[in-house]
C-alpha cells in the first residue's frame, strides 16, 4: 500500500479518495460506537442515582 505522500506525488486521485473515504467511514463508525457507549454510561449513571435516592 502506498503512503499518503506517495499517492499525492503520483497524482492517483481515485486511490486517494477511496483511502480517504474508507478512513472517514471508519472514523464515523468509531464515533457512533463512542456515542453509544456514552449513552449507555449516562443510563447507568441515571440508574445509580435513582438507586442512591431510593436507598438513602
Amino acid at each position: 500500500m502506498s503512503s499518503f505522500s506517495a499517492m499525492l506525488r503520483s497524482g492517483d486521485r481515485e486511490t486517494l479518495l477511496c483511502e480517504g473515504f474508507i478512513t472517514l467511514q471508519s472514523f464515523s463508525d468509531d464515533l457512533a460506537y463512542i456515542t453509544e457507549c456514552l449513552q449507555t454510561l449516562g443510563e447507568l449513571q441515571d440508574l445509580v442515582s435513582t438507586c442512591s435516592v431510593l436507598s438513602g
